[in-house]
């Protein structure tokens, strides 16, 4: 399981995975961005506790934020982590 949380990690955080200033906090798809990586880090740390409201939240941001061309590659990451 680590490994492919580790696997979705790099995926996620990939500079060609990643929307344009996906970690500024002015821009909306950086709630997706670091809703993904607090699952990830949930995951690694064993507290999963956190993780269907995270993955729900995820879900959520993707259902009412369209996906652009910019961000497509990310949201297909995200929903295969979110599933």
């Amino acid at each position: 399981m680590t490994r492919i949380i580790f696997s979705f990690a790099e995926e996620l955080n990939r500079q060609g995975s990643l929307p344009p200033k996906a970690f500024r906090r002015d821009v909306p798809i950086y709630a997706l961005v670091s809703t993904m990586n607090n699952i990830v880090g949930c995951h690694f740390s064993g507290n999963d506790g956190p993780v269907p409201i995270l993955k729900e939240r995820a879900q959520q941001f993707m259902e009412e934020n369209q996906v652009t061309e910019e961000s497509e590659i990310y949201y297909k990451i995200a929903q295969n982590l979110t599933v």
